[in-house]
């Protein structure tokens, strides 16, 4: 680019008026005054905290949503069609059936799953075995 190609922005710059520029800055915030005084005055509100936080959490959930439901897809097992050579392997060299429940396809343990889907508690003896399966 060439010298007088060059755009001349001097009257753009705000220190050749200074009073202009301190006129305009006073009434920018001559006409924001009361609009941040009502701000400052007003009472911090839950609701109204909670709704401009509205959006985030929702796309948050969004993609929390999409990450679990990926995650539970990759889990599930696969199942060979009947007939293939993968379908007719005997039970004794592969013991991988299908889950029956979103707990027990998110990998927890079938009586871990029973306890959380029915709210019932477990002995502490259910507990122990658990540990030693």
């Amino acid at each position: 680019m060439s010298e007088k190609d060059r755009m001349d922005f001097s009257a753009l710059d705000p220190s050749r008026e200074p009073d202009r520029l301190e006129r305009s800055a006073r009434e920018i915030a001559r006409r924001a005054a009361p609009a941040l005084r009502a701000r400052r005055e007003r009472r911090p509100d839950l609701w109204t905290e909670l709704t401009a936080w509205q959006r985030p959490l929702l796309a948050v959930a969004a993609l929390l949503a999409l990450a679990l439901v990926t995650a539970l897809a990759l889990v599930r097992p696969a199942q060979a069609p009947l007939g293939s050579s993968a379908a007719s392997v005997s039970t004794s060299t592969t013991s991988t059936t299908r889950p029956s429940t979103l707990m027990e396809a998110a990998g927890l343990p079938k009586a871990m799953a029973t306890w959380a889907e029915t709210g019932q508690l477990p002995r502490s003896t259910d507990i122990l075995e658990l540990g030693g399966a």
